[in-house]
């Protein structure tokens, strides 16, 4: 069974955003917007896509075949998926929900702090190393998205880890 790692980024402001929302209220708010999906294929290089080629990648999958791993994707990119591109994998693997299974009285479950406990690379920081808070993807520079690639990408990278 192939495994699909990956990891979306979207549109969040002072008020659009998941710590005053619900994910499905975020993910269906108006003024929600995918800017950019990093995806790996089981072990092959990971490979980050602006909003307007996401569809056509994720339409080259066999999702009828394949596992979907991504950290907290049952609070965020599984619903994505579904909600979004009306995509629903044969199996979902959420390393959240795996991380507070076994390691929940020793350590945080989200990314940054697993990867600091498994002595993995130190996850980077959204509005720390990109700073798109408010903004459409539209209006993002080179640079912007060159830095949105590489915390994308590490994203998937460490999950897949």
């Amino acid at each position: 069974m192939p495994i699909v790692t990956l990891d979306f980024e979207s549109y969040w402001s002072t008020t659009v955003t998941l710590k005053k929302q619900t994910p499905v209220e975020y993910i269906l708010h108006p003024e929600f917007e995918v800017q950019s999906m990093s995806i790996k294929l089981d072990d092959g290089p990971t490979r980050f896509f602006r909003p307007d080629y996401i569809p056509q990648v994720l339409a080259q999958i066999d999702w009828s075949t394949a596992a979907c791993l991504a950290h907290n994707g049952s609070g965020f990119d599984f619903l994505i998926l579904s909600l979004v591109y009306n995509i629903y994998p044969k199996v979902y693997l959420d390393t959240q929900a795996m991380a507070r299974a076994i390691l929940a009285k020793r350590t945080r479950t989200g990314l940054a702090y697993l990867a600091t406990y498994l002595g993995l690379t130190a996850k980077g920081d959204l509005e720390g190393d990109v700073n798109v808070k408010g903004r459409r993807a539209y209006s993002f520079t080179e640079d912007e998205w060159a830095r949105m690639e590489r915390y994308n990408n590490q994203d998937v990278d460490l999950c897949y880890q």
